[in-house]
């Protein structure tokens, strides 16, 4: 059963019969995006999968495929990762838990499976298996910075603190219910953009893809390690960090309109003299304002002029740096 059925089946959550995937919100988005923001709220509609990665070799083997310190960690941690191909570009943006026995990678639902078919085609004598459970799932939970009596890791994310919890469906059940009494917040996926895009975080296949270079996901602070050694892709980015910059990068703007109308995900980035400079990503509205925030692909050159995007009535929305 998954995770969604268990809540619903427990009476911590009410859906809807035709109610689709990923759950925007379960009855209340203003309530669920302020429990984000200033106590706590539990997400389960992330849209992460993982694959649960066992045997004595799993840190030194994954250590080898990542731009991440794996060697480095300890149970109870969890970093950030960009997994890449030789030529330093990017194949998946993953979170990495360390448990006592195993480590996690958690990385977008439908680049899972081509994760673990890319890491597997690598494994030769090593003792390692990599496996994707469907029972295995994961709640992130903002607000706190550990949950008593579960299988947490603490996500040092740059918003507010935050762990991941991993178990089976009904086995987070228990979790969430004492988290409830405890005047927690079930929150769905429009709340999780909001705390995404607020990190900000990007997502594989929407924000960045095959064709930008780790560096241009601009999570390097977080995600990539230059000390650690050797890995796939290690050299172009290590030789990018060394002679120069990117010449774009993902970059986090808030917006705030009178219309109540966010800039269109697709939509050009212009600057100032009418000049596309960018690309739209990522974009959402804190529900009951007008105002949200936006990833969007941006020539670096151009960073501290004056940016706008259009929305949905072919309006320009200007972009404001943080």
């Amino acid at each position: 059963m998954s995770l969604i059925d268990a809540l619903q089946n427990a009476g911590l959550i009410d859906l809807p019969a035709d109610a689709t995937r990923p759950v925007a919100d379960f009855g209340d988005p203003v309530k669920e995006y302020q429990a984000a923001s200033t106590s706590t709220a539990i997400i389960p509609e992330h849209e992460f999968g993982i694959i649960t990665v066992t045997g004595a070799d799993r840190a030194k083997f994954l250590h080898n495929f990542c731009t991440q310190d794996i060697k480095g960690m300890q149970p109870g941690d969890c970093r950030e990762a960009f997994f890449c191909n030789v030529k330093g570009r990017i194949l998946a943006v993953a979170v990495i838990l360390c448990d006592e026995d195993c480590l996690y990678v958690l990385t977008d639902e439908d680049r899972v499976e081509f994760l673990r078919q890319h890491l597997d085609k690598y494994l030769i004598m090593e003792d390692v298996t990599l496996s994707v459970e469907d029972s295995t799932e994961a709640l992130l939970v903002v607000g706190k910075s550990s949950v008593e009596g579960a299988n947490s890791f603490t996500w040092d994310n740059g918003f507010r603190p935050a762990v991941w919890v991993i178990g089976e469906g009904e086995e987070l059940v228990d979790c969430v219910k004492k988290m409830v009494e405890e005047s927690s917040v079930i929150a769905g996926h429009t709340t999780w953009e909001i705390v995404r895009l607020s990190i900000p975080f990007p997502k594989y296949g929407v924000d960045v893809s095959d064709d930008n270079l780790a560096q241009e996901a601009n999570r390097t602070e977080r995600a990539i390690s230059f000390t650690k050694g050797c890995y796939l892709g290690q050299e172009p980015i290590a030789r990018l960090d060394a002679m120069g910059h990117v010449n774009r990068q993902l970059e986090q703007f808030a917006w705030s309109d009178d219309s109540g109308k966010p800039p269109i995900v697709g939509k050009p980035v212009l600057n100032e003299a009418g000049e596309e400079v960018g690309t739209v990503t990522s974009a959402c509205q804190i529900p009951d304002e007008d105002r949200g925030f936006v990833l969007a692909m941006v020539k670096i050159k151009e960073l501290g002029g004056i940016l706008t995007a259009e929305n949905s009535d072919d309006q320009p929305v200007r972009l404001q740096t943080e």
